[in-house]
């Protein structure tokens, strides 16, 4: 998948320079078609069980990190982007049922790079007045737990919880996101481009324990898939 992604940036880059070298001299083949920019966003990250039988009483963390960003304008109102983002994402994670209780605080940390692709709604000012846009995120987080506490019910026996085994862990993975966004124009080629930015991961991690019937000697595993998402804020200054 990251080589496709790879392979439509090349056509795409491929495309622009066709594109601009036929411009006629006017205020389109003056203006540069690519951009670079710095910014941050801030936001919400959720855990949702995929599945299982369990009972899940999750609470969101946050989602926050720093980005640059290099993008093209291939067309008046199509532009492409990709970003490198450090990205520091959290969530409290609590399961139970009749046999055990687990609860730990997860923690992600690394790099994310998205690959994007935005449609412009243009005034006949030359204006943007809104970007909607989507693509493909390629990340490698680092899994970290703490405050772990794993409980047995009265009558069982456990070996550890889910918290344990995923801590330390670090994942590579891909993600969707689709986000909308408004450019404010600056002075001297600068502007502000503000945005609202959903991103989803089917089945980011799982979580299991494992917990033993003293009298009967039965002896069961359970398994906990969660998908995550996130909602982002954020602004770059892009020039």
């Amino acid at each position: 998948m990251k080589n496709v992604f790879l392979f439509l940036f090349f056509l795409f880059f491929v495309k622009v320079v066709q594109a601009q070298l036929f411009y006629k001299n006017d205020s389109v083949r003056r203006s540069p078609i690519i951009h670079v920019g710095l910014g941050a966003y801030s936001g919400s990250y959720m855990l949702n069980p995929n599945s299982g039988s369990l009972t899940y009483n999750n609470k969101p963390g946050v989602d926050q990190g720093i980005i640059a960003r290099v993008c093209l304008d291939v067309f008046k109102n199509i532009t492409i982007s990709s970003d490198l983002r450090y990205s520091l994402q959290s969530s409290m994670v609590d399961i139970s049922n009749h046999k055990y209780s687990e609860h730990f605080y997860l923690q992600l940390s690394g790099w994310q790079i998205p690959f994007t692709i935005k449609y412009s709604f243009i005034s006949k000012k030359q204006i943007e007045m809104l970007g909607i846009y989507a693509g493909m995120s390629y990340n490698r987080m680092l899994y970290e737990t703490s405050s772990d506490y794993f409980i047995r019910a009265q009558g069982f026996i456990g070996t550890t919880g889910g918290g344990a085994t995923i801590n330390g862990i670090e994942k590579t993975y891909y993600s969707w996101l689709i986000g909308l966004s408004k450019k404010l124009d600056l002075k001297q080629g600068f502007s502000l481009v503000l945005f609202n930015e959903y991103e989803y991961k089917d089945k980011a991690f799982q979580s299991g324990a494992s917990v033993t019937d003293i009298n009967s000697g039965v002896h069961e595993s359970y398994v906990s898939v969660f998908n995550s998402s996130s909602i982002r804020l954020g602004v770059i200054l892009i020039y």
